[in-house]
């Protein structure tokens, strides 16, 4: 289900969690929310302990009294529960016993215990029912929050667990742990031997269902006596992704024509750091994006880069768009086992005719919708940020969006059901250094770009020769690898990069730390990723990896659930 959460405002704990470089160390504090708050036993009242837990208003209410104390000092709220709920689901019996902690009045003393049975026997779903109190205080909270902070939470790993339910509460020597743990180790491996056998129970019948799925696309050859796979030529895909290119220029234009007379917020007035990364990885050549904004023409091309950029991350590195997460995880697996044992050209018709069937499924054509919609509302927030369009003008520019998002949906499927693998890869992004300071630029190269601004004067030779820096990308280079039977791995540019150059060399306004990367990981739609500052080659790598440096939007849970 999904959840219309409020934009977060300050994400700095998730980016330092990811890694980046933020401007100061991100605040939380253990035991956030507590006793030690007067208003946290006003709102506890005679409730114990697990009681608030179970309750997801006090839950929720207890969670953000420490935000709503501290205002701005915290960087994150500590969803109000406990690890020890687990073993609560769990049929087990746990009390929080005032001056001593958590206690278990009958905790497990091994397998032969009745309790054992009782709590082995409780499956994922039956536990996931028993814990709703915690899903609907994380989405209350979420709610209330309104973008202020993040919201995080603590688990107990399954040593953890297991030391209180086996000792019975806190403990510093482990001793019934210990003997648990030594005693039992067999009975342990039999268990996860007997996990690996259903393991591969269920790969095999998933393969059973790929085998079904493939005589029936047969059956179906078979009655309508032609080709099932629609194989396309290169020259199909360059003219769609020159359509593609065109059609997202001709939103772009009628997007910033109803707002001609508005003026762009500037990056020091938009509060949301997502949509200023965008805007600053729009620009290659280390101008001040601002300059570009303020300009009624010029803005179109930011914004061009921008949709685009979107369009790549949510829709051209899926997989299958439209496919939901444990199918497409399924596949992907099936699909790398097949890859060790099999000639590329068995797997990749393998994968073109399986792809192929789903994309006919009801199902499959109903969550594509679902997807679809939710990444023109994640464009759509993203644009409207920076220049908000007419209130009288908004449905009409959803629905033109609409129009141009299915065209990418379509031809992002039609590019994944070939036997050939066609690739739309990671657009270009600036590199800067740690001081904010541009690191490098990207020059033109002629085989893998073509230049757009309609100026014929220079060729895209010339450009090339004169090392001519590149400004702006408006649409991502396409490529082909292998042939149209699936053989062999030589690759071709199918369509160039459309790309603006440089004409004036603006100083960039200073950053802090990394906002871009010149490149991105390889997609998930085939592995792709491009390598190439100035070079006439085309140099490629395949791992079936994504993991997209922006973070994505609330607007859907579909953007939450990755590759």
């Amino acid at each position: 289900m999904a959840h219309d959460f409020p934009p977060l405002k300050n994400d700095l704990l998730l980016r330092a969690a990811r890694g980046e470089v933020v401007e100061r160390p991100p605040c939380w504090i253990m035991r956030q929310a507590g006793r030690y708050l007067p208003e946290y036993h006003e709102a506890k009242g005679t409730n114990d302990f697990f009681a608030c837990c179970r309750s997801p208003e006090i839950a929720s209410t207890l969670t953000l009294q420490p935000i709503d104390r501290f205002d701005s000092l915290l960087d994150a709220a500590i969803i109000f529960s406990d690890i020890l709920v687990i073993p609560q689901a769990l049929g087990m019996t746990v009390e929080m016993v005032d001056k001593k902690g958590p206690h278990f009045p009958s905790p497990l003393t091994g397998p032969e215990d009745p309790q054992y049975a009782s709590v082995m026997a409780v499956d994922l779903p039956t536990a996931a029912a028993e814990l709703d109190y915690v899903y609907k205080a994380i989405t209350m909270t979420r709610h209330k929050l309104a973008g202020r902070v993040p919201l995080i939470g603590f688990c107990g790993a399954p040593w953890t667990l297991l030391c209180y339910m086996v000792e019975g509460g806190g403990t510093k020597l482990f001793i019934q742990s210990k003997k648990t743990a030594y005693d039992n180790y067999g009975d342990s491996l039999h268990q996860k031997d007997a996990e690996i056998e259903r393991l591969r129970a269920e790969l095999e019948a998933a393969k059973e269902q790929v085998r079904e799925m493939q005589r029936q696309i047969l059956a179906t050859k078979g009655a309508t006596g032609g080709d099932f796979l629609r194989i396309q030529d290169v020259d199909h895909f360059d003219h769609r992704c020159q359509q593609l290119c065109s059609h997202a220029q001709q939103w772009v234009l009628r997007f910033s024509k109803f707002s001609d007379m508005r003026a762009c917020r500037l990056t020091n007035e938009i509060n949301d750091e997502k949509v200023i990364d965008r805007l600053d990885n729009a620009v290659l050549d280390g101008s001040d994006v601002d300059r570009y904004l303020v300009d009624r023409v010029k803005r179109r091309d930011i914004f061009m880069s921008m949709t685009m950029n979107m369009i790549w991350e949510f829709v051209f590195t899926r997989y299958l768009f439209g496919m939901d997460r444990e199918q497409r995880q399924k596949l992907k697996s099936l699909e790398k086992l097949l890859t060790d044992v099999g000639p590329p050209q068995a797997v990749r018709q393998w994968r073109a005719v399986t792809l192929t069937l789903l994309a006919r499924r009801a199902s499959f054509k109903e969550q594509r919708d679902l997807d679809t919609e939710a990444v023109v509302q994640a464009i759509i927030h993203t644009l409207s940020t920076v220049l908000p369009p007419p209130s009288n003008m908004e449905a009409q520019i959803q629905s033109q969006l609409r129009r141009v998002m299915r065209e990418a949906v379509d031809l992002s499927i039609e590019m994944r059901t070939q036997r050939a693998e066609y690739m739309m890869l990671p657009p270009l992004q600036p590199t800067y250094d740690e001081n904010g300071e541009l690191a490098e630029t990207v020059t033109f190269n002629a085989s893998l770009m073509n230049e757009r601004s309609g100026d014929g004067s220079v060729s895209n030779e010339d450009l090339e020769s004169q090392s001519a820096v590149v400004r702006v990308v408006l649409f991502p280079l396409v490529v082909k690898k292998g042939d149209d039977t699936g053989d062999g791995d030589e690759e071709i540019v199918v369509c160039p990069a459309q790309v603006l150059v440089a004409r004036n060399h603006d100083k960039r306004r200073s950053l802090s730390g990394n906002a871009g990367r010149l490149l991105t990981p390889s997609s998930d739609a085939g592995g792709a990723a491009l390598s190439y500052t100035n070079r006439s080659d085309i140099s490629m790598r395949t791992d079936g990896t994504y993991n997209p440096q922006q973070a994505r939007t609330p607007e859907a849970e579909y953007f939450a659930g990755g590759i």
